[in-house]
C-alpha cells in the first residue's frame, strides 16, 4: 500500500531449508541470527547461534548486534512473529533481512537441529534511535555505531 505517510515494507521469507542453509553457512560476509520469541521459550530449543532478542525488545537492542549491511536472519515461533520481527529490522535501515517462513514450528517440524544450551547473551545500550555514538558489541568489545 503506498499513499502519503505509508511505506510498503518487503521482507523475504524462506523456508527452513533454505533459512538453515544460510544460518549455518561459513559466509564472507556477516550474518546475524535473531530469535524474536520471549526468553522462556528460547531457553527451551533455539537454532544454534541465535541471539534472544524478543519482540518488545528488538527496536532497542537490534544494534548492539548487526551493522546494517549484515544478513540478518529472523524467527519467531510461528510465521505471524517471524515477519514482524524482520519488518521491524528492516524499518530500522537494515538492507537484507530474511525471514523462517512458518516460524520455529516448522523448523522443528523439519527436523532441523535444536539447541539446548546457554543462550547467547546480548550485551550493549538499549536504544536504536537515542543511540550514542559508540558502545560494545555482542562480544563486549567497543566500536564505533552507525549513524
Amino acid at each position: 500500500m503506498h499513499g502519503p505517510g505509508l511505506t510498503l515494507v518487503v521482507v523475504a521469507q524462506l523456508p527452513p531449508a533454505k533459512f538453515s542453509a544460510l544460518a549455518t553457512k561459513k559466509a564472507r560476509r556477516p550474518r546475524i541470527l535473531i530469535d524474536v520469541r520471549a526468553e522462556r521459550f528460547a531457553k527451551q530449543g533455539r537454532i544454534a547461534g541465535a541471539l534472544n532478542i524478543d519482540l518488545d525488545s528488538l527496536r532497542y537492542r537490534a544494534y548492539a548486534v548487526a551493522e546494517r549491511n549484515d544478513l540478518v536472519l529472523v524467527y519467531g515461533q510461528e510465521e505471524a512473529d517471524s515477519r514482524k520481527g524482520a519488518i521491524a529490522v528492516e524499518s530500522m535501515g537494515y538492507g537484507d533481512v530474511r525471514y523462517l517462513a512458518g516460524g520455529f514450528t516448522a523448523w522443528t517440524a523439519a527436523k532441523l537441529p535444536v539447541d539446548t544450551g546457554d543462550l547467547l547473551e546480548v550485551k550493549g545500550p538499549v536504544g536504536f534511535k537515542a543511540a550514542p555514538a559508540f558502545g560494545p558489541d555482542v562480544r563486549g568489545e567497543w566500536k564505533t555505531l552507525p549513524p
